[in-house]
């Protein structure tokens, strides 16, 4: 993903209320870091499926913690 990519995403997550499911079985590493950048930011809890989990962070993690986070998600670590 872009910059540019990652600006437009951003714009349009912001622009939408933020809450729900969000399936993200086939998002990259760097779309769910917008996401999760994003409802950290404006103070959004969402729901996160991957395949057949769930993950509902009540907070959210920043920087190193981030990275790891959306990793072990997007790797089925857990």
């Amino acid at each position: 993903m872009n910059e540019m990519n990652r600006i437009q995403l951003k714009k349009i997550l912001i622009s939408t209320n933020l809450s729900g499911v969000y399936d993200i079985t086939d998002w990259t590493h760097e779309a769910v870091k917008v996401l999760l950048e994003t409802c950290a930011s404006t103070n959004q809890i969402i729901t996160l499926k991957q395949n057949s989990r769930y993950f509902m962070p009540i907070t959210y993690p920043s920087g190193p913690m981030l990275e790891m986070f959306i990793e072990a998600i997007i790797s089925n670590a857990f």
